[in-house]
């Protein structure tokens, strides 16, 4: 069992890459919220494990290669945390790799990620933390 907010990231991240949406459920809060932005690729929304888990699954079959690299975790207060993520990524169909850093917004609820939240740059992912960056 995760002891801190960052524990429960770097767990998530992990069972993600290990195995899809599937092992990280356990993780997550039944009521999961995931939302990113129109400025990036996969923006969109989801609400709830079922829809989480149809969001992810399109996600990844866009990719034959994921790969999220935590650069580090901020925690804002005990339930808050913001990750500054290298995120990579090789299309399906063109090979293409594309690399971007971004920044996810992360809370919890019950020992649990309730809400997870990918921006394109810090100020509006610590915006939503509630903190000026």
């Amino acid at each position: 069992m995760p002891t801190s907010i960052a524990d429960l990231i770097r767990d998530a991240l992990a069972a993600y890459a290990r195995g899809g949406f599937g092992a990280v459920a356990p993780l997550v809060h039944q009521d999961i919220e995931i939302f990113a932005p129109p400025e990036l690729i996969n923006s969109g929304e989801a609400r709830g494990q079922g829809e989480a888990a149809s969001w992810i699954r399109e996600w990844g079959d866009a990719w034959q290669a994921e790969r999220y690299e935590i650069k580090e975790i901020e925690q804002i207060a005990p339930d808050r945390a913001v990750a500054s993520m290298r995120v990579s990524n090789t299309g399906r169909s063109s090979g293409i790799t594309t690399e971007m850093r971004q920044w996810w917004f992360f809370e919890t609820r019950d020992g649990k990620i309730a809400r997870w939240h990918l921006y394109p740059d810090r100020e509006q992912a610590y915006a939503v933390a509630g903190t000026a960056r």
